[in-house]
């Protein structure tokens, strides 16, 4: 495991917990989250960079040369309530000096892209990028 992360994760916030695999499998094999996606996932073979904000919201966050990539999933009921969660997340991952701190959003995605232009993305080719 990278090693920011790893200092990372040992102090992260309250709201931020380590999923075991039944709770992410939980997330990631339910209807509105598999379908839309057109595949169902039946193992995680890696745990390392999965946190999960507000026991709602399973986030993977993957270190890229001083950058950090992050994706988020959740059940349909959860997603408006999103916001809230990747703001705290990121007010803790911005302590940390990544070189820069981006996500990937589907065209098809509107509500996504909403969240992520509030939350401070901005979008620049195939990548939203934070705090610009």
């Amino acid at each position: 495991m990278d090693s920011r992360l790893a200092k990372m994760l040992s102090s992260r916030p309250e709201s931020v917990t380590l999923p075991t695999k039944a709770r992410a499998l939980e997330i990631l094999q339910h209807s509105s989250v598999s379908v839309p996606w057109g595949f169902y996932v039946t193992d995680i073979g890696n745990m390392d960079g999965l946190v999960l904000l507000d026991d709602r919201v399973l986030v993977q966050l993957i270190p890229r040369s001083g950058q950090l990539e992050i994706h988020g999933c959740c059940k349909l009921r959860d997603r408006a309530k999103m916001g809230d969660p990747f703001a705290k997340l990121l007010e803790w991952v911005t302590q940390y000096g990544w070189t820069q701190i981006y996500t990937t959003a589907p065209d098809d995605r509107t509500a996504l892209k909403r969240m992520l232009t509030n939350l401070g993305f901005t979008e620049q080719k195939e990548r939203w990028i934070y705090g610009l």
